[in-house]
């Protein structure tokens, strides 16, 4: 026993680049722990420098996966893990094989443009494989359609633990001071910069690239605001042409779109405005199908999807709409199984999930011209309106919301749609009982100094 630690404190003191993988290795098939352990770390801690060792080439794929995998590599960027990938399926004919399973397990959607456009297009390894070659395609899209970037967030653009940037989830509640960050990762809460003005009820925000752009509401009907995370401070922009709230306010190609909502006279409207970002100009640009406020909403490539609201006080719309941005027109998809306002809407795999203020989940189906809606679960004791939701990683967050008797919110709830949900679980953030939007980004760690405690149950 004295001899075997001799020899695992020896191997500990004189790990290196050159013999780190060997040892950890050598360590596991000893039941070695501690010095499997040493070994391990000193290889995530190392990583860019390991990867061009003879070592690391000789590496079987298993152990290639379990380091492209993990959540700890200790790279500044991922194109350090990608060019990895590359050094090893390159060094034998024979691995070219393990190039999407080792790409899929990458965070590909992190490198930069450039790093595709010119390594990633460049190799011929990946241009002869169809299915890489559609990885780097959704890679490269992720960049270049900026307003779908945070719709759904993969495996592939979720950041290490040692990364400077990190995912994070910004919650827009109701008065000026009520702007927060929610970090997946990590489970915090950060109070952001109050927006200029009180916006008051109605205000609707959506992402656009990593930033964030809020429109309207009773107290300021035509303001519009962008949050640039990247400075994490706001930016006063162009009003809109008819002030208006309880609007849907989406991004869809360079542009900003508010459809509907309600404006000063207490007019349901029908009028549909467009915000050009780069030229920082509004446009008139058509009609929705029907007239609604409070709906929800959804982007499928150029077409965004409109969802219940009320037609009036007293009318409780269930038709789906669609305006299409490439001819700026709107016509009626369907309806929904009952009617229903302020529903919220996630998006996976190109399906669109409302969850309602009944806590019914449905499943839309868009085909040409028409919609196919079915229910896929009942999360019940759930009657909440003016709440969010988001899909992260599997998990629906469900965010804040009002109850009809102001009743406790409940915890939990777990409900499978054919794996897509792996659960709900709800966040109660300080101050926010009504939320205006909770939007998806990436903002770099170092912004957010310290953290509140706030009231979070956990799945």
């Amino acid at each position: 026993a004295c001899l075997r630690q001799y020899c695992e404190d020896f191997l500990a003191d004189h790990i290196s680049n050159e013999n780190c993988l060997t040892i950890w290795r050598e360590a596991r098939v000893s039941s070695c722990k501690v010095l499997a352990n040493e070994a391990w770390n000193f290889v995530h801690r190392e990583f860019p420098s390991i990867k061009t060792t003879a070592d690391f080439l000789a590496c079987e794929l298993d152990d290639i996966c379990l380091m492209v995998a993990s959540e700890d590599l200790n790279v500044p960027h991922e194109e350090e893990v990608v060019d990895a990938i590359l050094l090893w399926v390159g060094h034998e004919e024979t691995r070219r094989r393990h190039l999407p399973r080792l790409f899929s397990l990458s965070r590909l959607n992190l490198v930069s443009e450039d790093f595709i456009l010119r390594r990633l297009l460049t190799e011929q390894m990946v241009l002869e494989n169809h299915e890489v070659l559609e990885m780097v395609r959704r890679s490269l899209e992720y960049h270049i359609i900026v307003a779908r970037r945070h719709d759904e967030c993969s495996p592939s653009a979720m950041y290490r633990r040692a990364s400077a940037y990190d995912n994070f989830m910004l919650v827009l509640g109701e008065g000026k001071d009520n702007f927060y960050a929610y970090r997946f990762k990590t489970d915090e809460w950060f109070q952001l910069p109050p927006i200029p003005e009180d916006m008051g009820l109605g205000s609707s925000a959506c992402s656009y690239g990593d930033d964030i752009f809020i429109a309207g509401g009773k107290n300021t009907m035509t303001s519009l605001y962008q949050y640039e995370t990247h400075k994490n401070s706001w930016l006063k922009l162009s009003p809109m042409n008819m002030g208006r709230r309880n609007h849907v306010n989406v991004a869809v190609g360079h542009c900003l779109y508010v459809l509907g909502g309600l404006n000063n006279e207490v007019t349901t409207l029908n009028s549909v405005e467009c915000y050009d970002i780069d030229k920082a100009l509004w446009t008139d640009v058509g009609f929705l199908h029907k007239a609604v406020r409070s709906s929800g909403s959804a982007v499928l490539a150029n077409k965004i999807i409109i969802c219940g609201g009320k037609e009036s006080d007293t009318i409780t719309s269930r038709i789906v709409q669609c305006f299409n941005t490439t001819t700026n027109t709107s016509y009626m998809l369907g309806e929904m199984p009952s009617e229903t306002c302020l529903p919220r809407t996630v998006i996976s795999a190109g399906k669109i999930y409302l969850i309602t203020q009944e806590g019914s989940v449905w499943k839309m189906k868009l085909n040409d011209r028409s919609s196919i809606i079915h229910q896929k679960s009942q999360l019940w004791d759930f009657a909440r309106y003016w709440h969010g939701a988001l899909l992260h990683g599997g998990i629906v967050y469900v965010i804040a919301g009002e109850t009809p008797d102001n009743s406790e919110l409940p915890d939990t709830w777990a409900i499978e749609l054919q794996g897509v949900f792996q659960s709900v679980r709800n966040l109660r953030p300080a101050n926010i009982t009504r939320c205006m939007a909770c939007l998806r980004t990436k903002m770099e760690k170092s912004m957010l100094k310290e953290s509140l405690n706030m009231d979070v149950s956990r799945v």
